[in-house]
C-alpha cells in the first residue's frame, strides 16, 4: 500500500518535473542553427572502437 503510493508520489513528481524543464522549439532561438550543425556532426562521425575518430570529434568541439 505504501510502496504503491509512492509510486506514484513519483511518477507525478517526475511528470512535473518534465514539464519544468521543456521548452518550446522556435524557429528563431539563439543558437539553433549552430547547434544542430554540431549535433549533425557529432552524430556523423563513427567513435566506435576501431574506428579511431574520437580525436577527430574532440578536435571539432574543442574548436567550436
Amino acid at each position: 500500500m505504501i510502496a504503491t503510493k509512492l509510486k506514484v508520489l513519483t511518477i507525478i513528481g517526475l511528470l512535473i518535473a518534465t514539464n519544468a524543464f521543456s521548452q518550446v522549439v522556435d524557429e528563431n532561438m539563439p543558437f539553433g542553427d549552430k547547434a544542430l550543425e554540431i549535433y549533425t556532426t557529432a552524430v556523423e562521425l563513427r567513435t566506435a572502437k576501431g574506428h579511431k575518430q574520437v580525436p577527430v570529434l574532440a578536435e571539432y568541439l574543442a574548436s567550436e
